[in-house]
């Protein structure tokens, strides 16, 4: 008898008891809901496009901007570097030497200070702190900081002519060419004036 009992509760407890109301669908309300399904799909995939394509136009921003900041302090850290070299090198600098140079006695002591490596290597490293964006730069800052004006005159790259002194000719030229990471070419040099 007790196992008659638990046999009928388990049959009761299968059975539902509720049957689910009856529905029927027309092919057209099946369609419309479809359709109306697809639409708002359709503008939900045009929103969240619309959302990446923001997304990444401002991942994108912020990656130029990260770049500027890098290439900004590379250009820095360059600089500071110099600078630290040039502090280093201007200790090792003779005091004999005195710019900007305004006459051949001038031209002639530094010439002959240059005889030794240590102080061309010096000298170099004294022009790299005038700094410049670019050679043609450097060296313009490099030639105002080492002759005047009128004394730069007397001065061609080859001293053609018979009346000017061939700039090329001196060592004083060398340390201005060493003062770039990539040695000033000749053309480079001309094109300064």
């Amino acid at each position: 008898m007790y196992r008659a009992k638990k046999k009928e509760k388990k049959g009761v407890l299968h059975k539902p008891l509720l049957s689910p109301p009856a529905f029927r669908a027309s092919q057209q309300d099946i369609h419309k809901v479809a359709a109306h399904t697809s639409a708002a799909l359709e503008q939900a995939s045009a929103q969240i496009s619309g959302n990446i394509q923001k997304r990444d136009h401002a991942l994108l921003r912020a990656v130029e901007e990260l770049k500027a900041l890098v290439r900004q302090n590379n250009l820095l850290l360059q600089a500071l570097t110099r600078q630290k070299t040039t502090a280093a090198a201007a200790d090792t600098l003779s005091e004999e030497f005195k710019f900007p140079m305004n006459c051949e006695e001038d031209l002639q002591r530094v010439e002959d200070l240059l005889r030794e490596k240590s102080q061309e290597k010096a000298l170099a490293a004294h022009l790299s702190a005038l700094g410049g964006c670019n050679p043609g730069d450097a060296v313009r800052r490099i030639l105002r900081h080492i002759l005047t004006n009128h004394f730069a005159l007397k001065f061609n790259w080859l001293g053609r002519g018979g009346k000017k002194l061939a700039f090329a000719s001196y060592k004083v030229c060398n340390a201005v060419r060493a003062r770039t990471f990539r040695p000033a070419t000749a053309r480079q040099l001309l094109k300064t004036g």
